[in-house]
């Protein structure tokens, strides 16, 4: 028997595909699944390098949502962190849970040459015509993000939240923390601040969407805020999610 890391990671992920089956939801295959977490492993040595127990957790948690986690899809992203995989639900992953569930999702990011209004109450009401004569780059920077929602049971819903507020989201974050000190490698905060951006309004929306979509956000939020979390199906269909805290103070190891 080959001692080649990669093969035993396949070896297993054979061995994993009967658990996978019990728990996707009809439109992803268990193939197209395993194929997503092969090629994440591929890519990135470093998820082989971590606690094996906490690899399986997190592609089970993909598999609890329906979601892929190749990184390429946006559906989701397998990460390795001090020692431990978590799956993070990525910002197409939360609209496919979504549309799936017969609500449509959307997030858009407001630039400073964009006509945008919005008002609360008792008459919502939102506006935005983004300004297509002008580049959409660095030039022209991110001054807000919102997110609606809508479906047959749901009266279109919105959340918006100005730059100050995205920061602040930003600020929050461990993992962004850990960044800014040199303890992690990279974040996506910085990496793809509009992806972030239009995800972060969303989370707000999760009041007025199905179980399983707040029980993704939830996953997401606390991996933002350094707890290693999974989740689980239930003998009766509901989802359960477990975490522990992980200590960023000594950096990604």
């Amino acid at each position: 028997m080959s001692n080649n890391p990669l093969t035993i990671f396949r070896n297993e992920l054979v061995k994993m595909e009967p658990q996978f089956d019990r728990v996707l939801p009809a439109h992803l295959t268990v193939a197209r699944l395993t194929r997503t977490i092969e090629s994440c492993v591929s890519r990135n040595p470093r998820l082989l390098q971590a606690d094996r127990k906490s690899l399986w957790e997190a592609a089970m948690t993909a598999a609890v949502f329906g979601l892929e986690c190749d990184g390429w899809t946006g559906q989701g992203h397998l990460v390795p962190f001090k020692g431990k995989v978590q799956f993070i639900p990525g910002y197409q992953g939360l609209i496919t849970l979504a549309f799936n569930s017969g609500y449509i999702v959307q997030g858009h990011v407001v630039r400073q040459s964009d006509i945008f209004s919005y008002q609360y109450g008792l008459e919502p009401a939102l506006n935005h015509a983004p300004d297509r004569t002008h580049d959409r780059g660095a030039d022209n920077p991110i001054v807000a993000a919102y997110a609606t929602a809508r479906g047959k049971d749901l009266i279109p819903v919105f959340e918006v939240m100005e730059l100050p507020e995205l920061l602040d989201a930003r600020a929050k974050s461990s993992g962004w923390q850990a960044f800014k000190s040199g303890k992690m490698k990279d974040n996506p905060w910085e990496s793809d601040f509009e992806a972030m951006a239009r995800k972060t309004p969303i989370r707000r929306l999760a009041s007025h969407l199905p179980l399983n979509f707040q029980k993704a956000v939830a996953i997401e939020a606390m991996a933002e805020q350094g707890v290693n979390a999974h989740a689980e199906k239930m003998p009766d269909g509901t989802i359960n999610i477990e975490g522990e805290a992980v200590d960023v103070s000594e950096g990604d190891g």
